[in-house]
C-alpha cells in the first residue's frame, strides 16, 4: 500500500480566460475614463500636476492640469475600453482575430501597459512599501518616531497603484493577444538563472551601502552626510531598508530553487507540501513592476540633473534599478512556467 503526500501531487496554476482578462482591462479602462472626465469638469482628486500633486515636480506628468490633461486622459481611457470590450466579444465568440489586427491589438496593449505600470508611477510607491515593515516592526517600540506612515499613501500615490493595476490588466491582454507564447516562456525558463542572479545582485549593491551607512561607513557618500543621517533616526531607516533588500534578493533565490516549490522543513505545519504559485508570482511580479518604474523615475532624474544628492555614487545603485526589475520580471515568468509544466 502507498501513500500520496502532496509533494507527490501537483497543484496546478489557476488559469484565468482571455474574456477575464480583457473584461477586466475594459473595465478598469472605462471607470479611468469616467474618473477622468469629472476631473475636466472641475471635480476634486485630479491626482497629476502642480495642484494635484506638487511634490512630484519631475515626472512626466508634472506639468498637467485637469482642464487640459483630463479630457485628454478619458479620451485615451475611454479609446482603451473600446479595444478591451471588442477584444472581449472577439474572445467570447472564439473569434481570434487575423494577423494584421492582432498585431496592432499586442503592440496598443504593450504601450498601455508599458505606460501604466512603468511611465506614469515613481519611486514613491516603492519607498512607501519598503518603508512599510520598518514600521511594522518598530511601531511597538514607538519608532519611528513623530512620522505617520500613512502619510506616505497620498492619494496621487494610491493613483499611482491604481495605475499599476491598470498596466497589469493590459500586459495580461497583450499576452492573451499571442497565438504561441511557448517560445517566449521556454526563453523565460532557460534565461530565468541568470535573470535570477541579476534580481539578486542588484538590490544586495543596494543593502551594502545603506548598511554600510547604518554603522559609519561612507560607502560612495561623504562621511558629513553619514553623520547627519546616523545622528537621528535615519540609521536605523537605513539598517531597515539595506536588511529589506538582502531579505527580497534571498527571497528571489527561491524563484529558482527547491524550497521555492515546497516549504522547506523548517517551516512548521507547511513543511513537505507545495508552495502555491501564486504566492510567489503575485509578491514578485509586483516588485519588479514597483521597482522598473522607480528605477525609471531615478534615471530620469539623474539625467535631467533634477536630482541632487551630492554624489553620483550615493544614487547609483538605483540607477541599476531597471535591471533588477528586468530581472525579477523574467525570472517570475519562468517560474510561472516551470510549475505550469510540473
Amino acid at each position: 500500500m502507498t501513500s500520496t503526500t502532496a509533494v507527490d501531487t501537483p497543484t496546478p496554476t489557476p488559469r484565468i480566460s482571455t474574456v477575464a482578462v480583457t473584461t477586466a482591462a475594459a473595465g478598469w479602462s472605462a471607470l479611468y475614463a469616467l474618473a477622468a472626465l469629472a476631473w475636466s469638469l472641475d471635480a476634486p482628486g485630479f491626482p497629476f500636476g502642480p495642484e494635484g500633486d506638487p511634490a512630484a515636480d519631475t515626472t512626466v506628468l508634472a506639468h498637467a492640469r485637469a482642464e487640459t490633461a483630463g479630457p485628454l486622459i478619458a479620451v485615451l481611457a475611454a479609446a482603451a475600453a473600446v479595444l478591451a470590450g471588442y477584444l472581449t466579444v472577439r474572445a467570447r465568440r472564439a473569434s481570434p482575430l487575423s494577423r494584421s489586427p492582432r498585431t496592432a491589438a499586442i503592440i496598443a496593449a504593450t504601450l498601455i501597459a508599458v505606460t501604466l505600470a512603468l511611465v506614469l508611477p515613481d519611486a514613491r510607491v516603492l519607498a512607501a512599501l519598503g518603508y512599510a515593515p520598518i514600521f511594522l516592526i518598530g511601531a511597538p517600540f514607538g519608532f519611528p518616531d513623530g512620522v505617520n506612515y500613512a502619510e506616505a499613501w497620498t492619494w496621487p500615490v494610491i493613483n499611482q497603484v491604481i495605475c499599476l493595476i491598470g498596466g497589469f490588466c493590459w500586459a495580461a491582454v497583450a499576452v492573451r493577444q499571442i497565438p504561441d507564447r511557448r517560445p517566449l516562456l521556454d526563453a523565460a525558463v532557460r534565461w530565468s538563472g541568470w535573470a535570477t542572479a541579476v534580481a539578486i545582485v542588484v538590490p544586495l549593491f543596494y543593502a551594502a551601502e545603506r548598511i554600510a551607512w547604518s554603522v559609519g561607513i561612507p560607502l560612495g557618500a561623504d562621511q558629513a552626510l553619514v553623520d547627519e543621517l546616523n545622528s537621528g533616526q535615519g540609521q536605523w531607516a537605513a539598517l531597515g531598508l539595506g536588511l529589506g533588500a538582502v531579505a527580497g534578493a534571498v527571497l528571489t533565490l527561491g524563484l529558482v530553487q527547491r524550497w521555492g516549490t515546497v516549504f522547506p522543513f523548517w517551516i512548521p505545519f507547511l513543511r513537505g507540501r507545495r508552495v502555491p504559485p501564486a504566492l510567489a508570482i503575485v509578491p514578485a511580479g509586483v516588485v519588479a513592476s514597483v521597482v522598473t518604474a522607480a528605477g525609471v523615475d531615478m534615471v530620469r532624474m539623474y539625467l535631467t540633473g533634477s536630482l541632487d544628492v551630492g554624489s553620483s555614487a550615493v544614487i547609483w545603485p538605483a540607477l541599476l534599478w531597471p535591471l533588477w526589475g528586468l530581472g525579477l520580471g523574467v525570472a517570475t515568468v519562468g517560474y510561472h512556467h516551470r510549475r505550469k509544466r510540473s
